[in-house]
């Protein structure tokens, strides 16, 4: 039964976002921009690990680039394949922040 009410309150948000035309703001590249500074000021608040940072450089990449023009129409032109480009762009600037940010001394550095 959760599962249903889940999927009903994601279809009337859905639904709510195309009544008000905000899906236009997301698909341009604005709306990913807006969702970078909140990501990242998330991960200011919030010590999540470099979670949230990654995803918002995900998405600040992914506004930038629709807002630059140089994704191809079939990709401009749809939330559900400019999502899954801001994932990957977003898991690929995880491996790297990580890589860049893990001690690899794990050495202790109070020798008793």
């Amino acid at each position: 039964m959760w599962t249903i009410s889940l999927i009903l309150i994601t279809l009337s948000f859905g639904e709510a976002l195309k009544k008000t035309s905000c899906l236009k703001s997301i698909i341009n590249g604005n709306g990913w921009l807006v969702l970078d500074l909140f990501l990242i000021l998330i991960e200011m608040i919030m010590n999540l690990a470099y979670v949230s940072i990654s995803f918002g450089v995900g998405t600040m990449i992914t506004g930038a680039i629709i807002r630059l023009g140089f994704l191809p129409i079939s990709i401009n032109t749809s939330v559900l394949e400019q999502s899954l480009f801001a994932a990957i762009v977003s898991t690929f600037c995880l491996l790297i922040i990580r890589r860049i940010f893990v001690k690899a001394n794990t050495e202790d550095i109070n020798k008793y």
